[in-house]
């Protein structure tokens, strides 16, 4: 059960993972985040999405430390946050 309340993070990193961005075996999700951000703020399509993988961790971190689970407006939102962030990361991969 714990496994599928926090596909949504498995799906960020699946994502991320496709546009060369990995997480370090030392590193925490949050600080995966923010390199992620780092890495779209270096691009004019990616400035906007730049805090998306954040809004994602922090999620990932209320349900899998927090030990609650998202509402359906909180489970509407990261679904989103992650289709802007799967648009963002295309547009920079085409270079625009």
């Amino acid at each position: 059960r714990a496994v599928q309340r926090i596909e949504f993070y498995e799906r960020l990193v699946t994502l991320l993972a496709r546009h060369g961005l990995h997480r370090a075996s030392g590193q925490t999700q949050r600080e995966f985040a923010g390199m992620a951000g780092g890495h779209l703020s270096d691009s004019p399509s990616g400035r906007s999405a730049r805090s998306l993988p954040r809004q994602i961790v922090d999620a990932f971190y209320r349900v899998r430390f927090g030990s609650s689970t998202l509402d359906k407006q909180e489970s509407e939102a990261i679904e989103h946050a992650l289709g802007k962030l799967e648009v963002a990361l295309h547009e920079r991969g085409n270079g625009n």
